[in-house]
């Protein structure tokens, strides 16, 4: 069976444009200044490949191609390089990935032959986390709906009449973006990661086809004007689709249609190299990135910028005449060299998932820090809701059968010392109400609308104090929170949005502070006790796998590690805090002191050898209880009359509180 590919005519304006899209992406996950929204890269890409693909099937006065010749060409062209960069990644991964993330691995690898990669990281968590050293083929899931396009389109023109193939087309983008509307604020991920949410897209670029317009000098300088806007205003904290996604797929579209000066640079000889190679960089980039932030976390700079940047290009220069084009060539042996490759994807995705990612890899110190790795076992967190809350739900931790008289409100930093603060309460026969979700300040009306970042916080943390202040029998309340978030809320992997009535992120120092001032002055003259615990130190990835790391290299399992900057993250907060003790007569817990005592090293690891932390910011159950340990003589003690107490020296407490973990 013949499998020759329609010669269309050659534009170099749309490897042009392909390049702008992987140039976009590419600063994306580099994490450059204001390529914010390079993630539209990935649309554009979609609507090249919605046009392109329908120029084939649909060519104008010719013959539709049959869809298993069509099918074989696109596998050819697609996947030989997908299971070369999968199986190179698989080999580093070897020497750089710690048992669980190549144990993740594994799954993507195994799934990548079968371009489904995209179903996987919807089940798993967003696109737009921190990156993670055990994902790098997470970019693998624009490949797997781009395939499903390929797969479900032909077959779409096929039952459909060619008279009324526009309509069809055009009432399923339709509904598309309209589902893809609903689901970016219901269900996110699945918005951003699966076909159906996606289609709209694809079907611009095939409607180009079947509406063909004549090319026009004002649509490319219209293509230009709409793609600066998306990229301008989009952000990965705002839903997607949303109005990024659209203008970038409506500039997508006139950009294609673009003649004049628009229509010339695109066609520049040194853009269409890139978008002649675009394919490989994609593949290539990611990867490198991903293994550069396990070999170097938290690293960034125009250096690291430039070795990408050069690999990607390199490697995408070499593996194009070695693994592209001869794949695309007639021959028998590209169907033995394709299932040869698909085979060891499939056997050694399979082998690593069941092997725990090999964790023989590893001596066994360095898998000691996952031995005690409790995740995410926070009684109270996130169960309650502001309606619920604002209709009496409550969720006590500590003794049964009794009122409470404590209070704790914040975010994941107040829910990860209830494994500690819940134990140690029933020994003293006493109970606390929890009320904590993700990303929730714990201060009345500051808070964000930014998905992802808990856009229900201010009605939940308003319900919270309301309740508090309605209940007379509360006595004391905690303040738990990563408050560098929400006066510096830029730090790896995460950016900065604006909070409250601060103008833009910028302004979120200060508007912190005039609404925790508002609450002390809520707060005055009542008979409630307020207790504030600075922030934990944070660090430049997840604890135990640092440590791990460090075992793995050294053989020696440390037990101290060097934090983030402490001042950096936190002054502006630390002060505001100050402020706030000092306004409301509270007491305040300097956690950084129970962990950093001398130099620049703060203890990560208990006598008995526990990690104090889950990630690289949130407590274990051990780092909990020093907290905790400290905490409990604020509760049975009030501040000083004259307000604000400041525990300094916890030496003490240590040492006369049994509630210590380790």
């Amino acid at each position: 069976m013949s499998i020759h590919a329609p010669v269309l005519p050659y534009r170099p304006d749309i490897d042009g444009l392909r390049a702008v899209a992987v140039g976009l992406v590419l600063a994306y996950h580099l994490d450059l200044p204001g390529a914010l929204g390079g993630f539209l890269g990935v649309d554009v890409f979609f609507v090249i490949s919605g046009y392109l693909i329908t120029r084939l099937l649909c060519p104008p006065g010719g013959a539709r191609p049959a869809l298993v010749p069509f099918l074989l060409r696109r596998l050819c062209r697609l996947l030989p390089l997908v299971l070369v960069v999968a199986l190179a990644s698989a080999g580093v991964g070897w020497l750089l990935l710690l048992p669980y993330q190549f144990k993740d691995f594994g799954q993507s690898l195994g799934l990548a032959p079968f371009f489904a990669t995209n179903l996987l990281f919807w089940s798993e968590a967003g696109y737009f986390a921190p990156q993670s050293g055990g994902k790098p083929l997470l970019h693998l899931w624009s490949l797997g709906v781009e395939a499903q396009f390929y797969l479900l389109f032909p077959l779409l023109l096929a039952v459909v009449p060619r008279r009324r193939q526009r309509l069809a087309i055009g009432v399923l983008a339709g509904a598309s973006l309209l589902a893809g509307l609903v689901a970016a604020h219901r269900a996110p991920d699945a918005a951003f990661f699966l076909f159906p949410f996606r289609f709209w897209e694809f079907a611009a670029g095939a409607l180009l086809v079947l509406s063909p317009a004549r090319p026009r000098v004002g649509f490319g300088w219209l293509g230009l004007l709409l793609l600066v806007t998306a990229l301008a205003t989009a952000s990965p904290v705002l839903p997607h689709p949303g109005s990024g996604a659209v203008l970038s797929v409506l500039a997508t579209v006139f950009l294609l249609q673009s003649a004049g000066p628009v229509g010339r640079v695109l066609a520049h000889p040194g853009l269409t190299w890139l978008g002649r190679h675009s394919y490989g960089i994609y593949l290539w980039h990611f990867p490198l990135i991903a293994f550069g932030a396990v070999l170097w976390p938290g690293a960034e700079g125009a250096l690291r910028d430039v070795v990408v940047v050069a690999l990607s290009l390199a490697l995408a220069a070499a593996t194009q005449p070695l693994v592209e084009r001869p794949f695309r060539r007639p021959g028998a042996w590209r169907g033995a060299g394709i299932a040869a490759l698909g085979t060891a994807a499939i056997g050694l995705g399979a082998f690593l998932h069941h092997s725990g990612g090999a964790a023989w890899r590893l001596p066994p110190l360095a898998n000691q820090p996952y031995a005690d790795w409790q995740r995410w076992d926070m009684p109270c967190h996130g169960v309650l809701d502001a309606e619920q809350v604002a209709g009496g739900g409550v969720c006590v931790i500590g003794a049964d059968g009794v009122v409470p008289s404590i209070a704790l409100i914040g975010d994941s930093h107040a829910g990860h010392l209830t494994p500690a603060l819940g134990p140690a309460l029933a020994r003293r026969g006493a109970a606390a109400l929890v009320f904590s979700r993700g990303w929730c300040a714990p201060v009345p009306g500051f808070a964000t609308k930014a998905p992802g970042r808990g856009p229900e916080c201010g009605a939940f943390i308003e319900a919270a104090w309301a309740r508090v202040l309605a209940s007379p029998e509360i006595s004391t309340v905690v303040l738990a929170a990563q408050w560098g978030n929400f006066t510096n809320g830029a730090r790896s992997g995460v950016r900065a949005v604006r909070y409250a009535d601060a103008a833009s992120p910028a302004g979120n120092a200060a508007a912190f502070r005039r609404h925790a001032l508002a609450l002390a002055g809520r707060l005055r003259g009542r008979d409630l006790r307020l207790v504030l615990i600075d922030p934990v130190p944070e660090y430049p990835g997840i604890v135990p796998d640092m440590l791990a790391r460090a075992a793995w290299q050294s053989g020696v399992l440390p037990d101290r590690l060097l934090p983030v900057d402490y001042a950096v993250r936190n002054g502006a907060a630390l002060a505001t805090l100050a402020a706030l003790a000092e306004g409301s007569g509270a007491a305040r817990l300097k956690a950084q002191a129970l962990f950093c005592k001398d130099g620049t090293m703060c203890e990560v690891m208990s006598a008995g050898q526990v990690p104090y932390y889950r990630d690289g910011s949130h407590l274990s159950l051990a780092g909990a209880e020093v907290v905790v340990a400290s905490l409990m003589p604020l509760l049975d003690t009030p501040p000083d009359a004259t307000g604000g107490d400041d525990h300094d020296d916890i030496s003490h407490h240590r040492a006369a509180n049994p509630d210590r973990g380790g």
